[in-house]
């Protein structure tokens, strides 16, 4: 394995992983506030466009190194100013990672998310996170041990990481 340098990691500030997303509105009850949750990261490679244009290889979030900010929020299409609202509950099994929360948003973007989500709409998500250490490189024919899964190379391992929010996309 080789590390690939510190300040690689800080133009990128976000996984992709796109995940179904469940949102439950408060049914018979408007004074519910609706809620999602997401299997936001099921621990296999994302094959994001900025990893594979940066350094031409897919990522994998250790789950074992993930940290959290104390305000994880939720957006929408990775945009901070469409706010849809907020994690509440973080489930990380060391296998996968559920997000729950409130869409505690009241402008435009939690109302669409809401409204589309109860006509089904089928609204993916994205892990926003950064890497806090120096991303570890698998080469291809090896392979590696993350997140209960054989992972073969060529890959970048991100073995301490800090997640800070989470997006709603269109598929």
């Amino acid at each position: 394995y080789s590390p690939i340098i510190a300040a690689a990691n800080k133009t990128i500030d976000r996984f992709s992983f796109d995940a179904d997303v469940e949102i439950i509105a408060g049914v018979g009850d408007e004074s519910k506030v609706p809620t999602f949750r997401i299997v936001a990261y099921n621990g296999g490679e994302l094959r994001t466009a900025e990893y594979i244009r940066k350094f031409g290889k897919p990522v994998v979030i250790d789950l074992a190194g993930l940290s959290y900010s104390p305000n994880i929020t939720a957006n929408m299409d990775h945009d901070p100013t469409q706010r849809v609202g907020h994690v509440t509950d973080k489930t990380n099994d060391g296998r996968q990672l559920i997000l729950a929360g409130l869409v505690s948003g009241t402008g435009p973007a939690a109302r669409e998310v809401v409204d589309n989500a109860a006509l089904s709409y089928p609204w993916q998500a994205s892990v926003e996170a950064i890497p806090t250490a120096p991303l570890e490189e698998v080469r291809a024919g090896q392979s590696v041990i993350v997140n209960g899964r054989t992972i073969v190379g060529p890959v970048l391992i991100a073995r301490k990481s800090r997640l800070y929010g989470v997006a709603f996309l269109a598929r």
